[in-house]
């Protein structure tokens, strides 16, 4: 039990600069990205859509469909957009942790979440939504799933997970997606169908995702981090 445990919770052999880099990521992805979402849903979007405001009744099941499935569909697409030339800046720091683990899933540039497509969508339902409890629940299954797909994982969990590997996207999958060799490849958040369906699942462009070690730069690294792409 111990040592399942100590797989999934390895965080003993982190840098300095990867635990300040990662906990400012995990402060903004839980309380900057929630500040935000709020002042849209009771600032930005009465004003700008004032008659839509709780105008939208949807089946649960439909409402679970919508956040966990058909936004995961929206997030396939925004991903890849992230792994272009122009957007690779706003997230190679993501891909720059030499171990990834659960803490890895909140390692972003300060304004990533603002080219995510969660941020935006996620709060524009909850604000037309009359009752949204099934969309949240595809909301924190999706966001517990990302915390599984980039934990540490037993060898003895492979064979399970290859059986999985039709239908999502397991930490098997997600760290191959995390390495140099795969980082264009794989751009699924739930389904791995995403990437079955375009022809993505075995792309294996390289990309260069090193990045300054000295804690000098550490600003840079949170703020407006400095990065190098190669074909």
């Amino acid at each position: 039990m111990f040592s399942h445990f100590f797989i999934i919770f390895t965080l003993n052999k982190r840098a300095y600069t990867d635990w300040v880099i990662d906990l400012v990521g995990l402060f903004i992805q839980g309380i900057g990205v929630a500040v935000i979402q709020t002042f849209l849903i009771l600032k930005v979007f009465p004003m700008l859509l004032p008659n839509y405001e709780k105008s939208l009744s949807i089946n649960p099941l439909i409402q679970f469909l919508i956040s966990f499935v058909f936004i995961d569909y929206i997030y396939y697409w925004n991903h890849r957009m992230l792994h272009s030339d122009f957007f690779w800046r706003f997230h190679f720091l993501h891909h720059s942790a030499e171990r990834v683990d659960w803490l890895t899933t909140s390692r972003n540039y300060l304004f990533a979440p603002l080219v995510i497509c969660y941020l935006w969508i996620h709060a524009f339902f909850i604000f037309i939504l009359t009752d949204y409890s099934f969309y949240l629940a595809g909301v924190m299954l999706t966001y517990s799933l990302d915390i599984w797909r980039h934990s540490h994982f037993s060898s003895n969990h492979i064979q399970l997970f290859q059986k999985l590997e039709g239908i999502v996207i397991t930490p098997q999958l997600h760290h191959k997606h995390h390495s140099k060799t795969h980082c264009n490849s794989l751009f699924g958040a739930n389904f791995s169908w995403w990437d079955s369906f375009h022809g993505t699942k075995q792309m294996t462009a390289h990309l260069d995702v090193t990045v300054e070690e000295n804690l000098v730069n550490l600003e840079h690294l949170i703020v407006f981090p400095t990065y190098k792409k190669v074909a």
